[in-house]
């Protein structure tokens, strides 16, 4: 009997520990958007601030960055939520194709540009050529 409402009490405080942690987490995610939301750039028009992002990443003197623009724009992404969410909601950041991805990530990357201008880009590691015969 003595075993099984020890093993009990573990139950119920794993649970709670459990329960803890998962307040905890919504409490910091709310704390560090409540933070964002007082920086000054996320105070930008939502067009400027997508400008400074868009010439972020498509910067023309980035030509010898070794990053793929996909990578580039995951890591934008990734800073912030509200970042996302411009991101994500900006087909212009979308539009931008390079051949060498996925076609997971090209497929997406046609569905979230909607009816923008595409550029598609295409690289020659040597192995293929990008250049009409």
């Amino acid at each position: 009997m003595e075993l099984q409402g020890i093993e009990e009490e573990i139950e119920a405080m794993e649970e709670t520990l459990t329960s803890l942690q998962t307040s905890l987490r919504t409490r910091i995610t709310q704390r560090k958007k409540q933070r964002n939301s007082l920086i000054r750039f996320n105070k930008l028009p939502l067009e400027i601030a997508s400008n400074i992002l868009w010439l972020s990443i498509v910067d023309p003197w980035q030509q010898e960055i070794s990053f793929s623009f996909r990578r580039r724009l995951k890591t934008i992404s990734s800073v912030c939520s509200s970042w996302r969410t411009l991101v994500e909601g900006s087909p212009r950041f979308w539009s931008i194709i390079e051949f060498s991805s996925p076609q997971s990530a090209i497929l997406d990357f046609l569905r979230k540009s909607e009816s923008t201008s595409l550029e598609i880009k295409c690289f020659s590691d040597g192995k293929y050529t990008c250049a009409p015969p």
